[in-house]
């Protein structure tokens, strides 16, 4: 079922990438002053840059996923409700997702805090250095993130993961560890992970 999902995610986020370029592409009128051999030129370019864009993309599936699965659940979402961000985290194939689920109810109050609504943040997310990330490049006064949309605040936090883990999956205690290091200003942060953490496991079938 999850090889059913990812290959289903891998073809829907390469179409979906194809069809944007091609739009970008075709979309935009050339002053009238170019040549066709500028053209040309420029159009070659833009299929070499598609070409080593898309190997990169094929060359990590788990990329793929998180992308595909973006492009399903943009289509028929909003709101950063429970419901939609679970509905994300769910078929993003993440390491801990009753945990992710936590930290969105912390750390953006399910999604009304100021910083979710003006930013789309929902894991107060800051400027990325060393690793892919999906955000804009703009940030505000306080340094947090900026997102086009909340569904790439929840991958972003999942490249995050995976960026601090070195793409190796850590234990459940591991994970919360670094958590607690990273995020907690809260002497009770973990507790209240853990239990709002704890409410999910019946949605996700985490035992």
């Amino acid at each position: 079922m999850k090889t059913q999902k990812l290959f289903a995610a891998i073809g829907i986020g390469i179409f979906l990438f194809f069809f944007s370029v091609a739009a970008a592409i075709g979309v935009t009128k050339k002053d009238s002053s170019d040549t066709d051999k500028d053209r040309q030129e420029s159009f070659e370019e833009r299929l070499n840059a598609v070409e080593i864009e898309l190997k990169e993309i094929q060359e990590n599936n788990r990329f793929c996923s998180i992308i595909g699965a973006y492009t399903i659940i943009n289509e028929s979402v909003t709101k950063p409700t429970k419901d939609n961000v679970a509905a994300l985290v769910s078929i993003c194939d993440c390491w801990y997702p009753d945990i992710i689920m936590a930290q969105y109810q912390l750390e953006s109050a399910c999604g009304t805090s100021s910083v979710a609504k003006r930013n789309n943040n929902l894991f107060g997310m800051r400027k990325a250095f060393t690793r892919k990330s999906v955000r804009c490049r703009t940030f505000d006064k306080a340094g947090y993130a900026v997102y086009n949309n909340w569904q790439l605040s929840v991958i972003d936090r999942i490249f995050w993961e995976e960026h601090e883990f070195h793409n190796i999956k850590p234990t459940r205690e591991e994970y919360l560890a670094k958590i607690k290091r990273i995020y907690a200003e809260d002497t009770e942060y973990i507790s209240k992970i853990k239990r709002i953490a704890e409410s999910y496991k019946d949605y996700f079938g985490i035992e």
